[in-house]
């Protein structure tokens, strides 16, 4: 009886043990990721003039348009910096000459853990060299560096970008497409923002001009109903809606008018395949 008793007790003791090693495996400690494994790295150097270091990042490779750049602040700790003073500073050269290009100054964005703004290059590197050298202020140390990042800007294959000068005062314009990213069959977002250039190296935001919007599918010649033509928001954007019936080649023909509503120029278009 003694015997049996003991070879019960051994084998409830064995289940019971059994249990919590299936427990503790179907619990798997999650592995820590980088929250920022899905930007498209630049490169990561230090801030010259600072124990700081700065990383670049973008959402893909960079293109001639509006490109969202992220820098990411860290001391010598690594740890990163939230309250730091950044700013970008593009610049091309193309030897006998340089130049800018429009800039939307980063801010702290909580999501991303970053410093999200934007550049719009104009052109891309196959004409010059880019670089964008982004200055920072770490407000809590009062340390300043820069750091300066070579970028390989490319033309995508349906232009993201084009310029126009304005038969009203000849004015440089230049027009970057943001909205739709992943166009779908139905209404989309359309978002255009606008920048004049007034020197080499100053590229305004525009808020006060009108414009429409006119998609067409050139292959199967027919348009589409009920499109919004964009109006300004702010910093120079503008929205409105475009309707895409289905699929394939669209091109989104677009004309511009001063704040007197005088035509600038009607032959802006934006090419769109999905």
């Amino acid at each position: 009886m003694k015997s049996a008793m003991f070879k019960s007790i051994v084998a409830i003791a064995a289940i019971a043990i059994l249990g919590a090693s299936c427990k503790k495996e179907d619990t798997p400690t999650p592995p820590v990721t980088d929250p920022y494994d899905n930007l498209y790295k630049i490169a990561e150097m230090p801030a010259t003039g600072s124990t700081l270091t700065v990383a670049l990042y973008m959402d893909e490779a960079p293109f001639t348009g509006y490109n969202y750049v992220y820098a990411v602040v860290k001391d010598a700790a690594g740890n990163v910096v939230e309250s730091a003073n950044v700013s970008y500073m593009p610049m091309m050269d193309m030897g006998m000459m340089q130049h800018s290009s429009p800039v939307e100054q980063p801010v702290w964005d909580a999501d991303i853990k970053a410093m999200k703004g934007t550049v719009t290059f104009i052109m891309p590197s196959t004409t010059g060299t880019w670089t964008v050298k982004v200055m920072v202020e770490d407000q809590s140390t009062m340390q300043m560096g820069e750091a300066t990042f070579p970028i390989d800007v490319i033309a995508p294959t349906e232009a993201k970008l084009f310029s126009f000068v304005s038969s009203v005062n000849q004015a440089k314009i230049f027009v970057a497409l943001v909205q739709p990213a992943n166009p779908k069959v139905g209404l989309n977002d359309f978002e255009v923002v606008v920048y004049q250039k007034t020197s080499m190296m100053d590229f305004p935001a525009v808020g006060d001009l009108y414009m429409t919007i006119d998609p067409e599918m050139p292959t199967m010649g027919h348009g589409s109903p009920n499109n919004v033509n964009p109006v300004a928001t702010d910093n120079g954007h503008y929205m409105g809606k475009v309707n895409f019936t289905m699929t394939g080649y669209w091109k989104v023909n677009m004309e511009f008018f001063d704040n007197q509503h005088i035509s600038m120029f009607d032959q802006g278009y934006f090419d769109i395949t999905f």
